[in-house]
């Protein structure tokens, strides 16, 4: 990372996949379906505790786009995560697999200005861990700031430090989420500036050799750190250091009609013991603004006081108008580009990257602040463009991770846009090294009794009462490849929950078995005869 100049975080780690479809000498994959249905049919007829579920199947021939298998396929169900496969691929449609998010900040006469530009990836510690050479987020802080006192144009006096982040509206928290999770990681607010994942990481430890006791508190520690505890951020840490027992230590963060970065530790913390809890931050636009302006303070940049909280740290605040932004002259630029967001996206399952993306596409669209409206418009568009009016007609788009139980799916046209983007080359690679494969990601403890043959690229959706899979299996040589979508939705308790992620990778293997046989049959049709001698 340079200092001073630019600053490029997030590795890109990268390669092309080569998918060349079946040749023409070959029985379409629709006329072979065979065991297919009766395998599936007998995995979910196996499942008996999913009587009382709903489920919905689709299987489809990524290349030509035809049926395979379909059961409960065109309803529309709730889809949890897989969401991110709609938002990701509209993210690649219309920003393209190339596309660099970049973050700007520097000097408009006596002014510090931060200029977003949406990214989720701004401060990621799984990113900036893989920068070369790894930096923490303090030390990425550290570099901001050394970048902004260095500046040609820069000064021993800011009037303040503007913030504009209208790329996107100032709808930081969707109205259908969960209200009594709103503090943790998965449902962190969205901005057009984001910064660690927009939250703050506790790291509690109860280490006897350091004077804790049974009994007191565990000690805490934040990151990014912050010097204004007890200013514009508060900790009251009721947590309790215990002998035995699991540690059970956890944050809140008040909530209602005025949220505010302030914190309750609760929960105990055996002796010896360490623990670490990323809570939500409330405001991230303005929290990171404070962040850079304390380091800032720091290094002599005096910056004049603003009201209220933070008032001690210094004018933080949204730019309104464009006379703050006049004369801009930016010391550092911060770019992630958008393999590593849809990896983060589709791999780790980061709500915040799809949501980002959703409201980036209404962004570059309608060139208006981005929202959910907009950007839930745009993947309807191109669903209907790219799949048929139906499609996009049955599909409800409530937000871009799949957090919101107001979204809606037929499985059917999930198949039909994996599909679909399976067969644009640059799309298709980008989306399929963006999707975990068995054993990483969100598929690390997934299929591991599986003996499968061909590539699997799958996306998993959990929320409350639903379980879905989605992706697809691909021959090793890359001719056939199969689009699949298990939804279940309406799981009542454990039991159905277990069953739920069995019959996905029941499908799954069906699905795999039926390949191998499909590729190994063509293989032999295709290859020429061998002449006697």
């Amino acid at each position: 990372m340079r200092r001073g100049s630019i600053v490029v975080l997030g590795a890109v780690l990268w390669s092309v996949t080569s998918i060349a479809f079946g040749t023409a000498d070959v029985k379409p994959l629709a006329e072979q379906t065979g065991s297919l249905a009766s395998a599936i049919e007998n995995a979910i007829v196996g499942r008996r505790s999913l009587q009382s579920a709903t489920i919905g199947v689709h299987v489809r021939d990524a290349a030509s786009g035809d049926h395979l298998y379909g059961r409960g396929a065109d309803a529309a169900l709730i889809p949890a995560s897989n969401m991110k496969l709609l938002t990701t691929g509209a993210a690649l449609r219309v920003l393209g697999p190339d596309h660099v998010f970049e973050t700007r900040i520097g000097w408009a006469d006596d002014r510090i200005v931060i200029i977003g530009d949406g990214d989720p990836g701004l401060g990621d510690p799984a990113l900036l861990e893989e920068s070369e050479p790894p930096v923490s987020v303090d030390e990425m802080l550290d570099a901001l700031a050394d970048a902004i006192v260095k500046a040609p144009a820069a000064r021993a006096r800011a009037s303040g430090v503007y913030i504009d982040d209208r790329v996107f509206d100032r709808e930081h928290v969707h109205a259908s989420w969960p209200v009594d999770q709103l503090n943790r990681w998965y449902c962190a607010e969205v901005s057009g500036l984001n910064f660690h994942t927009n939250c703050l990481s506790f790291f509690f430890d109860a280490d006897s050799d350091r004077g804790t006791r049974e009994g007191g508190a565990p000690r805490v520690r934040l990151q990014p750190e912050v010097a204004g505890v007890g200013d514009w951020v508060s900790v009251r840490n009721k947590g309790e250091v215990v002998g035995k027992g699991r540690n059970t230590t956890w944050v809140a963060r008040a909530a209602g009609a005025r949220p505010a970065n302030e914190y309750t530790v609760f929960g105990n913390l055996r002796l010896d013991g360490s623990a670490m809890v990323d809570v939500a931050v409330h405001d991230p636009s303005l929290f990171f603004g404070r962040l850079l302006a304390e380091r800032l303070a720091a290094r002599q940049i005096e910056i004049d006081r603003g009201s209220g909280v933070g008032a001690k740290v210094g004018r933080v605040e949204a730019a309104g108008g464009d006379a703050a932004l006049a004369g801009f002259d930016p010391a550092v630029i911060v770019r992630t580009g958008m393999r590593d967001v849809l990896r983060r996206a589709n791999t780790n399952s980061q709500n915040l990257y799809t949501e980002a993306l959703l409201k980036g596409v209404g962004h570059a669209v309608t060139q208006e602040p981005g929202s959910w409206q907009s950007g839930a418009s745009v993947v309807r568009m191109l669903l209907s463009e790219d799949l048929g009016p139906s499609h996009a007609t049955k599909t409800m788009i409530a937000d871009g991770s799949g957090m919101s139980r107001e979204n809606r799916v037929a499985p059917e046209t999930m198949t039909a846009w994996l599909g679909s983007l399976l067969t644009r080359p640059a799309l298709g690679a980008a989306l399929l090294e963006s999707m975990p494969e068995p054993g990483s990601g969100t598929l690390r403890r997934r299929f591991k009794d599986a003996d499968l043959t061909n590539a699997v690229r799958a996306k998993t959706g959990s929320i409350n009462g639903v379980r879905c899979l989605a992706g697809y299996v691909i021959t090793p040589d890359g001719s056939e490849a199969v689009s699949f979508s298990v939804m279940v939705n309406d799981i009542a308790h454990g039991s159905q929950i277990r069953d739920a992620l069995g019959l996905h990778e029941d499908v799954v293997g069906a699905i795999d078995d039926w390949l191998t046989r499909v590729a190994a049959s063509n293989q032999a049709i295709d290859e020429p005869a061998a002449v006697g001698g």
